[in-house]
């Protein structure tokens, strides 16, 4: 589904690849500039999901900052330190970090943006009617429930009617590339992740 401004990403569509240290792998919701070569750091920014089996060091990213958030399983600590689920994290790409399990494996949601050239923020945030959309890119990446929408509050009335009503699912992303908001109809367990990404 697309837009004016806004794109749903399913999460059958990720792109599938490598972690950069080989110990993993990661599912891409979306690299900016497209077509970026992730493996050669050209990038920007890269929004990803990566499960995390076992106990391992993260892969270093110079020049780089980092968000990252655990949305499923029961935490981690990172260097000693523990991480518990929906806590954003912020840290520098290049700091060495050992991650060690503290149960059963986790599903984390983590954001890399190029330090200098972005700014970024990351939220866990509940159940809504409305979302409303002031920055220049925002991501809402669903990790529990679900919630359907339809259109632009700002939209002609019959440009919304005239739409098909959208399902955002558990993993699915809904991507906003202009200010604008937004009627929802949640599901009562509706958690999400909020991500606002701007260039400096």
């Amino acid at each position: 589904m697309s837009n004016r401004c806004l794109v749903l990403k399913k999460h059958k569509n990720y792109k599938t690849s490598p972690w950069k240290n080989g110990l993993g792998l990661t599912s891409e919701v979306e690299i900016f500039p497209e077509g970026s070569d992730f493996s050669k750091s050209d990038f920007l920014w890269r929004l990803s999901s990566a499960k995390i089996r076992e106990s391992s060091s993260f892969s270093s990213f110079p020049g780089y900052d980092r968000l990252l958030v655990l949305i499923q399983g029961q935490g981690v600590l990172l260097n000693g330190n523990h991480l518990a689920p929906l806590v954003p994290f912020f840290f520098q790409g290049e700091t060495s970090i050992k991650c060690e399990l503290v149960a059963e494996e986790v599903l984390d949601l983590g954001l890399l943006f190029k330090r200098g050239e972005v700014s970024a923020k990351m939220s866990v945030e509940t159940s809504s009617s409305e979302l409303i959309f002031t920055k220049q890119l925002t991501f809402i990446f669903c990790i529990q429930g679900s919630f359907a929408f339809q259109g632009e509050l700002s939209a002609p009335a019959a440009v919304v009617a005239a739409m098909a009503a959208e399902q955002v699912e558990a993993m699915d992303c809904l991507k906003v590339s202009e200010p604008c908001q937004l009627q929802i109809q949640p599901s009562e367990d509706l958690i999400y992740v909020r991500i606002e990404i701007q260039k400096i």
